[in-house]
């Protein structure tokens, strides 16, 4: 058997030895990087398309719901009926008429209880004034019709 000298050898002495240490790469660490890349790749196209269907597909804040006008009855017919489908869907509305009397006053006068005029859901009318029962946020809108 013969001697071989080890890396290591204390009786070889004193002989300039190098060694050079290669690690071994990990076989998955680029499966783990080209998974995390394509991860955030996703995420971001999925951001977009719901960014994209939010804003194309929301109702805009604006409108008004579509009223069903139903063929039954002349009465449910024109903007009256129409005006009626929407209130049936809201908590509380007030829908007044009002009149003119030339000569009497130069002051428009409401009324709640004449023609298509109604009130629902704690609104009244009280001395030609809106009475509104508690605070909160209300759709207001007019609708001016003439008589000619």
């Amino acid at each position: 058997m013969g001697y071989v000298a080890t890396t290591g050898d204390v009786e070889a002495g004193a002989e300039e030895s190098s060694e050079v240490l290669v690690e071994k790469k990990s076989s998955t660490g680029w499966m783990w990087k080209g998974f995390g890349i394509l991860l955030i790749v996703a995420l971001c196209v999925a951001g977009a398309r719901l960014f994209v269907w939010y804003r194309d597909e929301r109702p805009e804040p604006t409108s008004l719901p579509e009223a069903v006008v139903s063929s039954h009855s002349a009465e449910k017919t024109g903007t009256h009926s129409t005006l009626k489908q929407m209130i049936k869907k809201a908590k509380a509305a007030i829908h007044l008429e009002g009149g003119y009397e030339d000569g009497e006053s130069s002051e428009l006068m409401w009324s709640h209880e004449q023609g298509q005029a109604f009130t629902q859901g704690g609104f009244r009318l009280d001395q030609n004034q809106i009475i509104i029962p508690q605070s909160g946020l209300y759709f207001v809108y007019s609708q001016a019709s003439f008589r000619v």
